[in-house]
């Protein structure tokens, strides 16, 4: 039902022996409205379609920045890297319990990641500076 509502899709959930009533009347079954606006194509995609490759543990403070803030992941809210991923792989951003608050495209490979775990964007190499996850490709959960 969250599926469809965020694809703009109404959803009634009732029992199949109560459709009629359910269409006809508001207190019989489960009514989820559709996003005021639908989740773009590629947002929808990453949080619901594409599997994820791998995931980031983020410290409290970046699980703060990506999922209050909609900010970008930066290498150092980045405690801990998990499985083996590409650049351009959708993995899934943790909290340090290991709740899943997000999921994103990444920029770096794995590997690139965890040699950048904790460090300042100003203590990376110039290439190396973009965020781990830009804002535009974190999908809140």
């Amino acid at each position: 039902a969250l599926l469809a509502a965020d694809a703009g899709v109404p959803v009634l959930l009732a029992a199949a022996s109560d459709a009629a009533a359910a269409l006809s009347d508001a207190s019989v079954g489960t009514v989820f409205a559709p996003r005021p606006q639908r989740m773009s194509a590629r947002r929808f995609w990453v949080r619901y379609a594409a599997e994820a490759a791998g995931s980031l543990t983020l410290d409290d403070g970046a699980v703060n920045a990506v999922v209050r803030q909609r900010r970008s992941l930066l290498p150092a809210g980045i405690t801990a890297v998990s499985g083996r991923f590409f650049g351009g792989d959708v993995v899934e951003l943790r909290s340090h319990d290991s709740t899943m608050v997000a999921r994103g495209v990444v920029a770096y490979d794995a590997g690139e990641l965890a040699t950048m775990l904790g460090r300042s964007t100003s203590d990376l190499p110039t290439e190396m500076r973009r965020p781990a996850v830009h804002a535009d490709d974190l999908v809140a959960v």
